[in-house]
Protein backbone atom coordinates (compact mmCIF):
# COMPACT_ATOMS: atom_id res chain seq x y z
CA UNK A 1 0.00 0.00 0.00
CA UNK A 2 3.25 2.50 1.03
CA UNK A 3 4.35 1.78 -2.60
CA UNK A 4 1.50 2.00 -4.31
CA UNK A 5 0.70 5.26 -2.24
CA UNK A 6 4.32 6.55 -3.22
CA UNK A 7 4.09 6.53 -6.60
CA UNK A 8 0.45 7.93 -6.82
CA UNK A 9 1.95 11.16 -5.76
CA UNK A 10 4.96 10.87 -7.82
CA UNK A 11 2.95 10.48 -10.85
CA UNK A 12 0.40 13.26 -9.57
CA UNK A 13 3.23 15.74 -9.20
CA UNK A 14 4.72 14.73 -12.24
CA UNK A 15 1.42 15.45 -14.39
CA UNK A 16 0.55 18.62 -12.22
CA UNK A 17 4.76 19.57 -13.24
CA UNK A 18 4.03 18.85 -16.78
CA UNK A 19 0.23 20.58 -17.53
CA UNK A 20 2.47 23.37 -16.38
CA UNK A 21 5.33 23.19 -18.60
CA UNK A 22 3.17 22.72 -21.19
CA UNK A 23 0.68 26.04 -20.56
CA UNK A 24 4.12 27.71 -19.93
CA UNK A 25 5.53 26.86 -23.78
CA UNK A 26 2.02 27.80 -24.94
CA UNK A 27 2.56 31.05 -23.63
CA UNK A 28 -0.61 30.48 -21.24
CA UNK A 29 0.92 32.44 -18.50
CA UNK A 30 1.77 35.72 -20.66
CA UNK A 31 -0.71 37.80 -19.83
CA UNK A 32 -0.37 37.63 -15.91
CA UNK A 33 2.61 39.18 -15.53
CA UNK A 34 4.23 36.61 -13.02
CA UNK A 35 8.09 36.65 -12.05
CA UNK A 36 10.07 33.72 -10.85
CA UNK A 37 9.06 33.81 -7.75
CA UNK A 38 5.17 33.87 -8.37
CA UNK A 39 5.16 30.79 -10.71
CA UNK A 40 7.34 28.70 -8.00
CA UNK A 41 4.39 29.30 -5.71
CA UNK A 42 1.67 28.74 -8.17
CA UNK A 43 3.44 24.98 -8.64
CA UNK A 44 4.03 24.51 -5.00
CA UNK A 45 0.17 25.73 -4.23
CA UNK A 46 -1.04 23.49 -6.88
CA UNK A 47 1.05 20.10 -5.61
CA UNK A 48 -0.07 20.98 -1.91
CA UNK A 49 -3.31 21.48 -2.48
CA UNK A 50 -3.58 18.31 -4.47
CA UNK A 51 -1.61 16.45 -2.07
CA UNK A 52 -4.44 17.84 0.77
CA UNK A 53 -7.25 16.34 -1.69
CA UNK A 54 -5.66 13.16 -1.78
CA UNK A 55 -4.61 12.90 1.73
CA UNK A 56 -8.56 13.76 3.02
CA UNK A 57 -9.79 11.40 1.02
CA UNK A 58 -7.08 8.71 1.66
CA UNK A 59 -8.15 9.38 5.28
CA UNK A 60 -12.02 9.23 4.33
CA UNK A 61 -10.93 6.18 2.44
CA UNK A 62 -9.32 4.30 5.39
CA UNK A 63 -11.80 5.52 7.84
CA UNK A 64 -14.59 3.71 5.69
CA UNK A 65 -13.10 -0.23 4.92
CA UNK A 66 -11.97 0.01 8.85
CA UNK A 67 -14.80 -0.21 10.24
CA UNK A 68 -14.33 2.58 12.79
CA UNK A 69 -17.52 4.61 11.59
CA UNK A 70 -19.77 2.23 13.35
CA UNK A 71 -18.13 1.68 16.61
CA UNK A 72 -18.08 5.26 17.22
CA UNK A 73 -21.86 6.01 15.41
CA UNK A 74 -23.71 3.04 16.79
CA UNK A 75 -24.83 2.72 12.83
CA UNK A 76 -24.23 -0.05 10.79
CA UNK A 77 -24.10 -0.26 7.27
CA UNK A 78 -26.96 -3.14 6.82
CA UNK A 79 -29.06 -0.68 8.86
CA UNK A 80 -28.59 1.74 6.12
CA UNK A 81 -29.60 -0.57 3.23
Amino acid sequence: MRRWGLTFVAVSVAVIVLGYLVAWTANGFADIGLDLNGHIAMILGSILLSALGVGLMALMFYSDTSGRDEQVGGVRRDDLD
